[in-house]
């Protein structure tokens, strides 16, 4: 059986997508499975905090923006990035082999014609991984991938509404937990840096405080921070754990 970190298998007959974090691990897969492909981090990430939501009230609907480091598209990314940043300081010309656009001290919703990488792409990879590992478990999510002039770390902008009010402290509790570190503090906003080098995905909790109780909310933004290469690889080392059951016993399985 394959462990196949790079997605290229995944949508081929026989390929499950799996988060052992998420439960159920690995619980479908068999001897006839092909392939196990990690769940994108972003997925994963989004999928833990929504699911937790989830248990304490149903959530109407959920809209996330995803702050993309270069990282994700690879060493060519980054070094074209250090690259750019080196050039715009001495006032020279640009590469633009990867980006085909201007990545360094800019946000970018959309990249150069002849880019080599795609955010639409990344959407549509992070969106089916989503809804493959919910199973119709959780909320249906609009998803908005935003180049970002870091080199490493994910970072969430997150915005959900439930279908009724609830308590801050119940959310708080519910998103606390294995793999998640909330943090009650402005002072301690997750961020990219924060997140290096962390097995969890780093969170804050901001209500949108409507009507007279305060302390029940039915909208509210959460930022998030995640190291994008860890927990991939983490989840991948938790896949590739739970296949170890598969493996035969003795001569015969």
């Amino acid at each position: 059986m394959v462990l196949d970190l790079s997605g290229a298998l995944e949508g081929e007959a026989g390929v499950l997508v799996r988060a052992a974090w998420l439960g159920g691990g690995v619980s479908s897969a068999d001897l006839l499975t092909q392939a196990v492909v990690p769940a994108h981090p972003a997925a994963l990430a989004l999928g833990l905090l929504l699911g937790r939501i989830g248990q304490v009230a149903p959530v109407r609907g959920a809209v996330a923006s995803l702050l993309v480091p270069a990282s994700e598209f690879g060493r060519l990314a980054m070094d074209e990035l250090h690259q750019q940043t080196v050039n715009l300081l001495s006032f020279q010309g640009l590469p633009r082999a990867i980006y085909d656009a201007q990545a360094a001290y800019n946000l970018l919703c959309g990249l150069g014609e002849n880019a080599q990488i795609s955010l639409q792409r990344l959407e549509e990879w992070i969106r089916r991984d989503y809804i493959a590992l919910g199973a119709g478990r959780w909320p249906a999510l609009a998803l908005q991938a935003i180049a970002a002039p870091v080199f490493h770390g994910h970072t969430f902008s997150i915005s959900v509404e439930l279908e009724r009010p609830a308590s801050i402290s119940a959310i708080e509790d519910a998103l606390s937990g294995d793999h998640v570190d909330l943090v009650l503090e402005d002072t301690d906003s997750p961020s990219n840096l924060a997140a290096t080098g962390q097995n969890d995905v780093l969170v804050r909790l901001r209500p949108v405080v409507e009507g007279r109780n305060p302390s029940q909310v039915t909208r509210f933004w959460l930022w998030a921070a995640s190291d994008n290469l860890r927990l991939h690889a983490q989840n991948a080392v938790d896949c590739a754990l739970d296949l170890r059951r598969l493996r035969p016993q003795g001569l015969v399985q």
